[in-house]
């Protein structure tokens, strides 16, 4: 029993019920003509005068600091000063890389000098965005000295303010991370660029899974090593929340999708590209390609520990030649209500056009015969899928790259 269809006949099928507004047969084609919305920059709001001024201030202590925070200074820098006080790391953040930082945020108007300069990619329209690594680290150094204007309604904000405040230690070393980052852009300037890439699947690209008769391709468990750190694939899934980022500026988690976005800083900015308003629909995948991951560590969920920087021979420049480099599939997991739900025939539709939404078009666009894909715990977390059904969504993926992608990975979410 090595096709498709003969193995969705085995899996556990529990009656059906309507799992979702949109099913895949109905699910809309794009818009033919794009339509863009555009994103308020600080240097474009009526407020960049008076933070020109505080981003050009020298700050030498903690009390300094206020002229960027407030009077109310975030947890992380009193604890950061605590434990690295009078040492070379606390000396140079001051002599140095916070210099580095105001000056990387100051280069905004030069990045980005019109208000038709950086676009929301927005739901149900396939769209995508190639950012230098320079505008990047311009735009996390605002985010760092948290310079963006406060957000509308129900929409979560770009800024590292709540990151910065919390008072978990998984936000603590996150914090660490994110100095790492501007300490390493700031000794060697990586080159290239990194592409964010909103992706739809259509009904005519989405496979008939229950009459599928191609084989099952090769298929490699591991029980050891982590997604996180592998480095030789070439596209690794992110279980994201259909909000991009889960709770990783707003310190309400430490699972996979923010522990992945922290070791590739450059990824944190797809949640200013891609607002609360515009969460994945079902037909739709987040692509980062080109991410660097800077940072090493340990633990996870509260345990999570920033262990030191990567060796800089680690680095790879992206360009969209480069095979070598690194694709973040961000996808949402189903959430599951009950146990059974997950088995449900509708359910395991579901979750393999999730996947293979990310990836579908790349076979269009390489001639290798063979890529590799890594994955961890397909929603076991919060979304409650049990660890039975994981390999069960290895093995049918293993049938997605049967026919582009020669190997499948799985790795556990933890060390």
């Amino acid at each position: 029993m090595d096709d498709v269809a003969s193995l969705l006949k085995t899996s556990i099928v529990v009656g059906c019920g309507l799992l979702f507004s949109t099913t895949w047969n109905s699910i809309a084609h794009p818009p033919a003509a794009i339509k863009r919305k555009y994103v308020v920059l600080p240097h474009l709001t009526d407020a960049w005068g008076q933070i020109e001024v505080q981003l050009s201030t020298k700050a030498t202590t903690l009390e300094d600091l206020k002229v960027f925070y407030g009077d109310d200074l975030p947890r992380f820098f009193t604890l950061f000063l605590e434990n690295y006080s009078e040492t070379a790391e606390a000396i140079h953040f001051f002599s140095d890389l916070l210099p580095f930082i105001q000056k990387m945020a100051l280069k905004l108007i030069h990045f980005f000098p019109s208000r038709n300069s950086l676009f929301y990619l927005i739901k149900r329209q396939e769209d995508q965005i190639s950012l230098s690594r320079e505008e990047i680290c311009c735009l996390l150094a605002n985010a760092f000295l948290c310079t963006f204007p406060e957000p509308e309604g129900d929409e979560k904000g770009f800024n590292f303010d709540s990151l910065l405040r919390s008072s978990l230690g998984s936000a603590f070393n996150s914090c660490l991370c994110i100095l790492n980052y501007f300490r390493r852009f700031q000794e060697c300037a990586p080159k290239g660029q990194v592409v964010f890439k909103r992706q739809l699947l259509i009904p005519e690209k989405t496979p008939d899974w229950d009459t599928s008769e191609k084989k099952i391709s090769k298929v490699t468990i591991m029980d050891t090593g982590s997604i996180e750190s592998d480095e030789s694939s070439e596209f690794h899934a992110i279980f994201s929340d259909k909000w991009l980022g889960g709770g990783l500026l707003h310190a309400g988690g430490y699972a996979q999708e923010e522990m992945a976005f922290i070791l590739r800083p450059e990824s944190i900015v797809s949640l200013l590209l891609i607002p609360t308003s515009e969460d994945l629909a079902e037909n739709e995948a987040i692509v980062i390609s080109g991410a660097e991951c800077f940072s090493s560590y340990s633990g996870f969920g509260a345990t999570f520990t920033y262990t030191g920087t990567l060796p800089p021979e680690n680095r790879q420049i992206f360009e969209p030649t480069n095979s070598l480099s690194i694709n973040l599939v961000c996808v949402d997991a189903l959430s599951c209500t009950g146990i059974f739900l997950q088995f449900e025939q509708a359910s395991i539709h579901r979750e393999l056009c999730k996947l293979y939404t990310g990836v579908y078009n790349w076979r269009e666009k390489t001639d290798k015969e063979e890529q590799i894909y890594a994955t961890s715990h397909w929603g076991c977390g919060i979304n409650g899928v049990t660890f039975f059904l994981v390999p069960f969504f290895g093995f049918f993926f293993g049938f997605i790259f049967g026919f582009f992608l020669g190997s499948f990975w799985f790795f556990s979410a933890s060390p």
